[in-house]
């Protein structure tokens, strides 16, 4: 689904310039926004997706992150919540000390900048 169009949503543009919106449309073109505003009309054969009654607030990217856990990526990914925990929790992080804590947070803080966090 690269393309596709958010219909009728209560919107939090977090741009001062733009303000927010209710009941208006976001265009996705490639996975961009490439418009904002109220009733927006494109082609057929463009998903629609109803959003009414909901909040969308794509300012926020990724605001959940483990940054101390950056030299751990991945290895998790299939991982259940019980092995995560016994593995990450009970087991690795008990081997970090501060200054491997610092380092990961920075590379961390670094990556998310770099993706436009």
């Amino acid at each position: 689904m690269n393309n596709y169009i958010l219909k009728n949503a209560q919107i939090i543009s977090m741009d001062d310039n733009i303000g927010d919106f209710n009941n208006a449309d976001i265009l996705v073109n490639n996975d961009k926004i490439t418009s904002v505003s109220k009733d927006i009309h494109t082609d057929s054969n463009v998903d629609v997706i109803d959003c009414s009654n909901m909040i969308i607030a794509p300012g926020f990217i990724n605001t959940h992150i483990h940054t101390w856990q950056t030299g751990l990526r991945g290895i998790s990914a299939d991982w259940t919540l019980s092995d995560y925990l016994k593995a990450v929790h009970s087991g690795l992080a008990s081997y970090f000390n501060p200054e491997d804590i610092e380092i990961a947070n920075y590379v961390g803080a670094l990556h998310q900048i770099h993706c436009g966090t």
